[in-house]
């Protein structure tokens, strides 16, 4: 069992994840069948005047979105997982200057034919 965790990797537990919330979707849609609503005092029935067919649509592509949004995301962290740890060899006090550059718009003046006008432009902007 522990050689079969070893195999999985973070992309395809997000995978993993993804169809089991699509899946879970599906089951919603058949349990609306399986328990109905019941007496509703007040208000209006989930899906009232919609056609079945429209709901059909509306579960499969919901449940088909889920798992493609999650495919994708799936290759996004597969794609991270290929990267290598960053080497950080700068001091706390050199992270915190760089901070501070960036806060006080240090970095925006790098490049001083745009970086003037543009720091005009933040500095001129308030808000309402």
């Amino acid at each position: 069992m522990s050689n079969l965790l070893k195999k999985f990797k973070a992309n395809d537990y997000v995978l993993l994840f993804s169809a089991g919330a699509s899946v879970g979707t599906l089951f919603l849609w058949a349990a609306s069948y399986i328990f109905p609503e019941g007496e509703i005092v007040q208000g209006r029935r989930v899906f009232e005047n919609i056609p079945k067919v429209l709901q059909y649509i509306f579960y499969v592509l919901s449940a088909a979105s889920i798992f493609i949004s999650g495919y994708l995301f799936s290759l996004r962290v597969k794609n991270w997982n290929r990267g290598k740890a960053e080497k950080r060899n700068t001091t706390i006090g050199a992270r915190l200057s760089s901070l501070f550059d960036g806060l006080l718009m240090k970095t925006v003046l790098r490049f001083r034919a745009a970086g003037f006008p543009r720091l005009l432009l933040f500095s001129t902007h308030r808000q309402s």
